[in-house]
C-alpha cells in the first residue's frame, strides 16, 4: 500500500486533492 507516499506528494503538489483522498480512504477503511 503506498498511499503514504502519494498522499505526501498530493499534500505537496495539493491539499484540497489530498484531503478529499484521505476522506476517500476512510470511509473505505471504515
Amino acid at each position: 500500500m503506498a498511499i503514504g507516499g502519494t498522499l505526501d506528494i498530493e499534500n505537496e503538489a495539493s491539499q484540497p486533492i489530498a484531503r478529499f483522498v484521505l476522506r476517500e480512504v476512510a470511509q473505505q477503511m471504515r
